[in-house]
């Protein structure tokens, strides 16, 4: 091969390598596009809104076989049976919020089979009782066989099913000794 040759090759070879990565550079970002109005147009089932959590006097939930009741008194305090001093900051920006607004991937209409769902042995059952007397109960049964992030739940007694995500699941499993505020300690330099 002459010296000609070889130039000719390498630039060849060049002006291919800039090709292909101006190539794989638009593809990538037409990928990346496509995938992102996938997922915008990705719509929720709403199943609860709440618009306002301070009108919650009562929480109850079941974690582990154990029922969890959380009154509010007259003075806006929370108190748990078993709990000396429940962490208000948990109840309110990880339990009150959470229920304020529960969306659902998908709904189905048949619980014919509760088993199916987990609704016979209920991880949670989550309730609230509002000043105006209303109550509301959710069930969270099982996680999906083929999806663990997501979770079978029932709304007051409904027939539909919701497959929602671990969010509602993760937040109450918390234990009695997980509510009961940490005292703050003051570190001195």
């Amino acid at each position: 091969m002459t010296g000609k040759q070889k130039k000719s090759f390498l630039v060849t070879f060049i002006v291919m390598l800039v090709v292909l990565s101006a190539y794989f550079t638009v593809e990538l970002k037409s990928m990346n596009e496509e995938a992102g109005k996938k997922d915008s147009t990705k719509k929720y089932i709403e199943v609860f809104e709440m618009d306002d959590t301070d009108s919650v006097i009562e929480l109850s939930y079941t974690v582990d076989d154990d029922k969890i009741v959380l009154k509010k008194d007259e003075k806006g305090e929370w108190s748990g049976e078993e709990i000396e001093k429940p962490d208000t900051k948990i109840i309110k920006q990880e339990f009150l919020t959470q229920l304020s607004y529960v969306v659902a991937d998908e709904a189905i209409d048949d619980d014919s089979d509760e088993s199916q769902f987990g609704f016979d042995k209920p991880l949670h059952e989550i309730e609230i009782v509002l000043e105006s007397g209303e109550k509301h109960k959710f069930v969270i049964g099982a996680k999906n066989v083929f999806d663990n992030s997501v979770y079978y739940m029932k709304k007051d007694n409904d027939a539909t099913v919701y497959v929602i995500d671990s969010v509602l699941h993760e937040t109450f499993s918390k234990t009695r000794d997980q509510l009961e505020k940490q005292e703050e300690t003051v570190s001195e330099k």
